[in-house]
């Protein structure tokens, strides 16, 4: 099990992610038209809803890779 830095725009639904320490399970996408960020709708490990922003396509997240390439 490793992690990589990916840009926001190479994720996909149903990623899973580490933000801030925490595992999140990617559910969907928002663009914010006003400000150009975007908004990654996830769920945690206890299936709550958050909702992780991000400035722009290329900031990069953690990304959780199952099995190591």
């Amino acid at each position: 099990m490793t992690t990589e830095q990916m840009e926001v725009f190479s994720l996909e639904e149903g990623d899973q992610i580490i933000h801030c320490g925490e595992m999140y399970l990617i559910t969907s996408f928002e663009n914010d038209s006003d400000t150009g960020g975007i908004r990654i709708i996830c769920s945690d490990e206890e299936g709550y809803r958050r909702v992780i922003w991000a400035a722009s396509p290329m900031d990069k997240m953690s990304l959780f890779c199952d099995v190591d390439h």
